[in-house]
């Protein structure tokens, strides 16, 4: 599942949270593994032809390997940018 909507605050700022939910169940030795993306994207449009973003988030991972092992696994990130079109 994967939810990415994007919310107009005022004319030049939009918020964009973000949400992947993924659940396999692998064949070989009964294994599931459940991964969680959490994001929020900020975008700041400055100018007519400039805009600055930035975007941070997780990453929650959970592999039970079927044998009764769970292995959890966390990430994080962040990055920021800006572009100009011309």
């Amino acid at each position: 599942m994967f939810l990415d909507t994007r919310y107009p605050l005022t004319q030049n700022l939009r918020l964009n949270p973000k949400l992947l939910v993924s659940r396999r169940e692998i064949e070989v030795g009964d294994a599931t593994e459940l991964l969680v993306r959490p994001g929020l994207r900020v975008l700041y449009r400055m100018a007519r032809h400039f805009q600055f973003e930035i975007e941070a988030g997780g990453e929650f991972g959970s592999y039970d390997n079927g044998a009764g092992e769970t292995n959890d696994s966390s990430g994080y990130y962040m990055y920021m940018g800006y572009s100009a079109d011309f």
